[in-house]
């Protein structure tokens, strides 16, 4: 689960929805699907953790 703190819903709404106008997530079934995990990595300024305790 990604955690954000100190953000309002608005701003996330707002990021979500321009990361979906990007083509860079989807919703599908009330699931947030990632299309290009690398640029979302980048983006957060995420680190190369292993995929077991990955947050993303």
């Amino acid at each position: 689960m990604l955690r954000v703190f100190g953000a309002t819903r608005e701003g996330v709404n707002r990021i979500m929805s321009e990361l979906k106008k990007d083509k860079i997530i989807a919703y599908d079934n009330n699931k947030i699907v990632i299309h290009d995990l690398q640029y979302l990595k980048n983006y957060l300024k995420c680190g190369d953790c292993p995929v077991e305790i990955c947050t993303i």
